[in-house]
């Protein structure tokens, strides 16, 4: 119609005999339905990215003890004992967390027994030991003294001093 197309939409009423005609320019039609497309994309585009940040949030949520109990275990693994987890809330993360800290407090409880064993063993051994060196000490001090008083020519008293480090020998053994 007066060289422009146009969209031709027409409805019977059902009370009369009429019909209604609408006469839409093509172009104007056109730029109303890519409007629509343009906005409902957008919203759409908007949702997902809307979407992807509650997810990233909620997997941050839910990892965040994983990632925890992981930099636990590395500290560990280099030898630090005295770190817990402390991870805090009402699921099975936490209950993992707890578990992870009550075994640490068993291995740190079992080092400190170990040392404690550990140099109990040593002063024992160390006391063994004086107690070998002390009766040997005394033995060759008795028989220095013995062998001074036999060259004085005292023999009664170096014999006297014989029977002493006979008697300290059948005690040292």
């Amino acid at each position: 119609l007066g060289g422009v197309d146009r969209i031709v939409v027409q409805h019977k009423l059902p009370f009369a005999d009429w019909t209604l005609v609408s006469m839409t320019p093509y172009d104007m039609a056109a730029s109303r339905v890519h409007a629509i497309f343009r906005s409902n994309f957008a919203f759409q585009v908007g949702f997902v990215i809307l979407f992807l940040i509650i997810l990233i949030g909620l997997l941050r949520q839910f990892t965040k003890p994983i990632l925890r109990l992981v930099q636990i275990a590395t500290h560990i693994e280099a030898g630090n004992l005295s770190v817990r987890s402390q991870i805090k809330g009402a699921d099975e993360f936490v209950k993992l967390g707890r578990s992870f800290d009550h075994m640490l407090d068993s291995i740190e409880a079992m080092v400190k027994q170990i040392t404690y064993e550990q140099e109990m063993k040593r002063r024992a051994e160390l006391a063994m030991l004086q107690a070998q060196i002390h009766p040997h000490f005394l033995f060759n001090i008795l028989n220095a003294i013995r062998l001074k008083i036999m060259l004085r020519g005292d023999r009664e008293h170096a014999a006297l001093i014989s029977a002493l480090t006979r008697l300290q020998i059948g005690r040292a053994s």
